[in-house]
């Protein structure tokens, strides 16, 4: 991401300077009132623009069109195009799986489960997982949804790096002061901002894939049994954590309640919440993995309370 963003910003900057260069006509000498430290007058220099409403259009479709090419790879090839999603997005996916099938493997003794639940568990491999039409179908909607966080990320890039050249125009401000807003808007294009795609889309695309591999277990092997997979919610107790996630840590639900917890609001927003599969017994509610249980309690009551 950091590349791309590096790529896109060598080329804008020394478009900007030359289109304040082209459009300078004049520059005037004001007194400026400066308040701080102490209250003053300055004489600053006002640098007067002139460029027409189709020339900043231009501009405008310019600055996007190149932050598409390089975030969303329009005039790549299909593999390079999907730069982003092949990156991150698949491996999570894949990742999700893998844990979950993993993790019920680990839950499925037979002496706990029955021989027969326990050897169909056991039998199932990662590779098969990824050639059912399902594992695409659900890929396909990772993909989807990836691919409207770059657009909105990009438009939104875009808007930014175009306000501050108009903005400029129109205040009279030079080139010096402007590549310092052109810069600190670069530097959160590839930090927080891209940040927040990567620990959104990702932790999604990961989590999303355990509970639906989840689900299919209890769907397919476990629905004819005395037991069922749940998931206990695990917050990352982190300083930025907010209250309700962490509230949340070591508490017990289905596959389903977690999913539409996080699609409410902002929960899914920035969040480094994970989810651990948990064996319980469907008539008592009763969870076998007692230990690791109490020990999501125990660590969330440490850090909130009960």
């Amino acid at each position: 991401m950091r590349k791309r963003v590096k790529l896109i910003a060598d080329q804008v900057k020394p478009l900007i300077k030359t289109i304040l260069e082209q459009s300078l006509v004049d520059k005037v000498q004001v007194n400026v009132v400066e308040l701080l430290p102490l209250a003053h007058i300055v004489n600053k220099t006002q640098y007067v623009y002139e460029i027409s409403p189709q020339r900043m259009s231009e501009v405008d479709r310019f600055i996007k069109n190149l932050i598409y090419r390089n975030m969303l790879g329009l005039e790549d090839n299909l593999w390079s195009a999907q730069w982003w999603f092949n990156t991150y997005s698949r491996q999570a996916v894949e990742t999700g799986y893998k844990e979950s099938l993993q993790t019920a493997q680990n839950l499925s003794p037979a002496s706990v489960v029955g021989a027969e639940i326990s050897n169909e568990v056991r039998s199932i491999e990662y590779e098969q997982i990824l050639q059912q039409p399902y594992y695409k179908r659900r890929l396909d909607a990772v993909y989807g949804r990836t691919f409207n966080s770059m657009v909105g990320f990009s438009d939104e890039s875009a808007k930014q790096v175009s306000g501050i050249l108009a903005r400029a125009i129109t205040s009279g401000v030079g080139y010096r002061s402007v590549a310092k807003d052109v810069t600190k808007a670069f530097d959160d294009m590839a930090g927080w901002r891209a940040l927040r795609i990567v620990r959104t889309e990702l932790n999604k695309s990961a989590t999303d894939a355990h509970m639906a591999n989840t689900k299919d277990l209890n769907r397919d092997i476990y629905s004819a049994g005395s037991f069922e997979v749940a998931v206990m919610h695990l917050s990352a107790l982190a300083e930025n954590s907010r209250i309700w996630h962490m509230s949340r840590s070591g508490q017990i639900f289905t596959p389903q309640e977690q999913e539409d917890w996080w699609n409410e609001g902002s929960n899914r927003i920035n969040c480094l919440c994970s989810v651990v599969d948990i064996l319980r017994d469907k008539k008592t509610g009763e969870v076998l993995q007692t230990a690791l249980h109490k020990k999501a309690i125990e660590q969330r009551e440490r850090r909130i309370g009960s």
